[in-house]
């Protein structure tokens, strides 16, 4: 619960000190190999809007976090389509896309390169190395690629806004309740211990009395034999 707080105040502070040309710089970084999940600075971008009122805030937070992705995303096309000698030979490439994946990426893309770049783009994990061997095997040219990175990325960038927009406030009563609920769940937690080991105490008292009356049995059935 703690990181819940201290995520919470970092997402308050987050127009403040980055501000959205921040959070494009950062989305631009990703293309570059920064690890960073982008549906999470999208989901943040969205929330911080949500706190300045939405609206204004919420479609400037939109212009930059789609020129953040596109960005990005091009960056990676390029990485594959400028240096595809160096990548095939470069380990990274093959613990990223190990030559059946990548053969089988090569192939759906000759089969349906649309339809892959629109599936990486909703599926998480998967962007990177697809976008990288889109731009390896030049399965689209890049204006292509740029028109339908572009109107996906809208798509995409729209619904992570807008669900932190529509989910501030529900975070900002869960973070004002934060002391509370954790109090909840260390008293849960202390009658769940409690009750365990009340019931390991009881077995074990069990066992010596059940032993004890087996024994007096096989007493009294050895003294009725002749």
């Amino acid at each position: 619960m703690d990181t819940f707080s201290d995520w919470w105040a970092d997402l308050q502070d987050l127009p403040a000190e980055l501000g959205f040309f921040g959070v494009f710089l950062v989305l631009c970084a990703c293309g570059f190999g920064l690890p960073m999940s982008k549906d999470a600075l999208l989901f943040a971008a969205g929330t911080a809007a949500g706190l300045m009122g939405g609206g204004r805030a919420a479609m400037e937070a939109f212009l930059w976090c789609l020129a953040g992705v596109v960005t990005g995303d091009a960056v990676m096309y390029l990485e594959g389509r400028l240096c595809g000698p160096w990548l095939r030979k470069s380990r990274l490439l093959r613990r990223i896309l190990p030559p059946r994946r990548f053969a089988r990426v090569r192939h759906a893309f000759r089969r349906q390169g649309v339809a892959v770049l629109l599936t990486a783009r909703f599926t998480p994990g998967i962007r990177g190395p697809v976008y990288i061997c889109c731009g390896l095997i030049r399965a689209l040219s890049f204006p292509a690629f740029m028109l339908i990175n572009t109107l996906s990325s809208a798509v995409y960038t729209a619904l992570w806004i807008t669900a932190g927009c529509l989910l501030a406030d529900q975070l900002a009563n869960a973070a004002a309740s934060t002391a509370a609920l954790q109090r909840w769940i260390l008293a849960a937690v202390a009658v769940i211990l409690l009750t365990a080991l009340l019931t390991v105490r009881i077995i074990r008292r069990r066992k010596p009395v059940r032993a004890g009356s087996r024994n007096a049995g096989t007493g009294a059935e050895n003294s009725a034999e002749p």
